[in-house]
């Protein structure tokens, strides 16, 4: 091992390699679960399964191109230390620096908020379709109790409208240094703050955009 983070090509043409000092949106991979028990992985540098080659594993499979994705066994090999998704937290937008609000009223998720006391308080509970190795959550409103939900293409802002979590209100948090992505389970995209403050899940590259920090969870940032 050599404790470097694996990499993506973006082309879909390079095999995998583990080979970069610190993680950005061509080492951002995810594990989708399979009914069956296994896994696929897909890479968010092109949004492509991934598949096994004489030369190594590539992602370059899609839903056009007739390639198939190989599936996976993950065997847990010995006990590791990742950072904590905290229980609950203001999110705030390392872009912006707005923190993110929805009521009753006004179900849609905005950040505009200049100081977190007008911030909604935000809950992150496991699930339990998690498994061993992917861990899901919803993200509860403190204030109404209503989970977050987006639609699978990501078209649509995100909203706190929904009283339990199906699969449109299943989220992924990745750490991005001492912040965090968010992903859509369903879509594999991220979290992104729009330029009207409403957050959609339609973003391919981790940049301030798509960098959340949750405040009051004892983050350094």
């Amino acid at each position: 091992a050599n404790n470097q983070y694996v990499t993506a090509d973006p082309a879909g043409v390079d095999v995998l390699s583990a080979a970069r000092t610190a993680a950005s949106t061509d080492e951002f991979l995810r594990w989708i679960p399979q009914p069956d028990g296994t896994y696929l992985l897909e890479a968010m540098a092109n949004k492509a399964e991934v598949q096994t080659t004489s030369s190594g594993l590539v992602n370059n499979v899609n839903a056009t191109n007739g390639k198939t994705a190989s599936k996976f066994k993950l065997i847990s090999a010995s006990s590791t230390t990742t950072t904590p998704v905290p229980a609950s937290g203001f999110l705030k937008s390392v872009s912006t620096g707005k923190y993110v609000w929805a009521t009753t009223s006004n179900t849609t998720l905005l950040a505009s908020e200049a100081a977190s006391s007008t911030a909604t308080t935000w809950y992150f509970d496991k699930l339990a379709a998690s498994t061993n190795f992917t861990t899901l959550y919803d993200i509860r409103s403190g204030t109404t109790q209503q989970v977050v939900t987006d639609d699978p293409n990501g078209t649509t802002p995100l909203a706190a409208a929904r009283s339990s979590a199906s699969g449109w209100e299943q989220w992924q948090f990745a750490p991005s240094g001492c912040h965090w992505v968010i992903s859509h389970t369903v879509s594999g995209l991220l979290v992104k703050v729009q330029p009207d403050g409403t957050l959609m899940a339609h973003g391919n590259t981790i940049d301030a955009t798509t960098t959340w920090t949750i405040e009051g969870s004892g983050s350094t940032c």
